[in-house]
């Protein structure tokens, strides 16, 4: 396909969208982040041997063995199968050619390979000995010494080394296919530089070829995914919670307003109660069996022997899981401001660690998200600034003009996978209503579904890159080739 003419609306376009907490990645014009995949495709959980056609992947160094890591785990063994490992007796055929979603961790398992290791894949040295482990299950496996790490930070791409990393995995194991086939559409944040978005193009244009390329806002990419050109996107991920007014497709600068009361945050509270109550979270990749125990009773489990040096972020990172779990199945938050009387009346949720320790959970399941609205209610954060999310919100609409107000009131909208704690919505309703002008009309937009709520600036960047009439938008080949990298400010607001 050339850069510059595209005949009609079928571009074969791929849209990125790359979060602090996780990649999406997928063909526009689909309803979720989803690429073909050829069957049978591995159990995520099953060691399978590679189809005939691929060479075997085993990097080896000092007589180990690793493995490299594809959505299920595509291993190739150097000398023979490795020990104790079922060899691929357990595939799931699925039909030819079945979608399943590319929708992995942005968290990347990074092995430093010793000088002169001789650490190889498929014949090519990685640079500087550096082995990235991308995807959900080669991530999850314990390796010695392999650190944790993210390329972006404060949203932005920060380690250019391992977003290649990443970008080469979903090529080969997601898309699988060449990338000077596929226009790429590709989501930033509000507040990414100029340096930034010029280096991003360059990369792009040198290093894959692809044969046109567009830059866009995740916030903007949110209202178009909710039939909105204008609205107020309030979007709590991983890492912070920002309102970003949107005004007819162009992110108002001066009105953005974040806040670090987010995900993470919310874990962290999760992590201080379990020391308050000396639970001890494990892992599962620790645990070799346990045995059911009653409520409240020490749990007994069994540890797996012969487990790797892992590295503390790694540990870390596994039990960060366990405590996303916990925040996903017990946290509520409350319809009104927390009151201790009526949170004890609260019907509890019982909740079982992997270690097998069970129990209930009261009122502590409202008063950690009660952090998200009401800052002064968090041991530690005394006197801090911090805003709540409905101050997020309405400080942001009060610093953009007067004449836009009612249109931002009159379209707030929800997005990020922390707004979906139970009761999010109906709190942020009830806080929005009290705190609106009553000449205002409030309207908050939040989908039920939680795949939209979690990949909307994915979903905005399919119904745009596939649009006809966005066609002649692209920055083609030819264009980068005569105005330079310089294009993307002027192409891409």
């Amino acid at each position: 396909m050339s850069g510059g003419v595209y005949g009609g609306d079928e571009v074969g376009a791929l849209v990125f969208d790359i979060g602090s907490f996780s990649v999406r990645a997928g063909y526009a014009g689909e309803d979720c982040p989803k690429v073909s995949l050829p069957a049978p495709f591995p159990n995520p959980r099953a060691w399978t041997p590679l189809q005939t056609s691929q060479k075997p992947r085993a990097l080896t160094t000092q007589g180990e063995t690793l493995l490299s890591g594809n959505l299920g785990v595509n291993l190739g063994l150097a000398e023979g199968p490795a020990e104790g490992l079922d060899m691929g007796k357990r595939l799931i055929p699925l039909p030819v050619g079945s979608l399943l979603q590319a929708d992995f961790p942005t968290t990347v398992g990074l092995l430093a390979a010793e000088e002169g290791g001789g650490l190889e894949l498929e014949g090519e040295k990685e640079k500087k000995g550096k082995i990235f482990h991308i995807d959900t299950n080669a991530l999850h496996v314990p390796r010695d010494g392999a650190e944790v790490m993210s390329p972006l930070k404060n949203g932005m791409i920060e380690d250019w080394e391992c977003f290649r990393a990443i970008l080469d995995h979903t090529y080969s194991k997601h898309v699988k296919s060449e990338p000077n086939l596929h226009p790429v559409l590709m989501s930033e944040a509000p507040w990414n530089t100029r340096a930034k978005r010029e280096k991003l193009t360059e990369l792009m244009f040198e290093q894959y070829n692809i044969p046109a390329f567009f830059l866009c806002k995740t916030a903007v990419l949110t209202a178009f995914a909710n039939g909105r050109s204008t609205g107020l996107v309030l979007d709590s991920g991983a890492t912070h919670t920002t309102a970003i007014p949107v005004h007819d497709g162009y992110v108002l600068q001066q009105g953005i307003v974040k806040s670090p009361l987010a995900g993470d945050f919310i874990s962290m509270q999760c992590r201080e109660l379990f020391q308050e109550m000396a639970i001890d979270i494990i892992p599962p990749y620790m645990i070799a069996a346990k045995e059911p125990v009653r409520e409240g009773a020490p749990p007994n489990w069994k540890k797996k022997e012969k487990l790797p040096q892992v590295s503390k972020s790694w540990h870390n990172y596994m039990c960060n899981e366990v405590i996303q779990d916990f925040q996903a199945s017990v946290l509520q938050v409350s319809d009104s401001p927390y009151d201790e009387q009526v949170a004890a009346q609260m019907p509890t949720v019982h909740y079982e660690m992997p270690n097998g320790y069970n129990t209930d959970y009261g009122a502590e399941r409202l008063r950690i998200p009660e952090g998200l609205f009401d800052p002064s209610n968090v041991k530690g954060l005394s006197g801090n600034t911090m805003l709540g999310v409905g101050h997020v919100v309405t400080t942001s609409i009060g610093m953009c003009d007067i004449d836009i107000r009612p249109g931002l009131y009159g379209s707030v909208i929800v997005t990020g996978g922390n707004t979906l704690l139970q009761g999010f919505t109906d709190r942020l309703n009830r806080e929005l209503s009290q705190k609106t002008p009553p000449s205002m009309r409030l309207k908050l937009i939040a989908s039920n579904s939680t795949m939209e709520r979690k990949f909307s600036p994915w979903i905005g960047g399919s119904i745009l890159a596939s649009l006809g009439t966005f066609q002649q938008m692209w920055i083609s080949k030819q264009e980068y080739e005569e105005g330079g990298k310089q294009c993307v400010e002027r192409k891409c607001p």
